[in-house]
């Protein structure tokens, strides 16, 4: 059985990928589906 991935697994295995357009797509479309206002601003940030 498939399990899904967090989205902390999701971004992990994204940094980690070699750096290609296909990447870099998937991090855009990752960085979409945030809606507008719910962003951390650098304030809220954890070091």
């Amino acid at each position: 059985m498939i399990r899904k991935l967090t989205a902390r697994e999701a971004a992990r295995r994204l940094m980690r990928a070699p750096k290609s357009a296909q990447r870099d797509a998937a991090i855009r479309r990752t960085i979409r589906r945030i809606p507008r206002g719910k962003g951390a601003c650098t304030g809220r940030t954890l070091p």
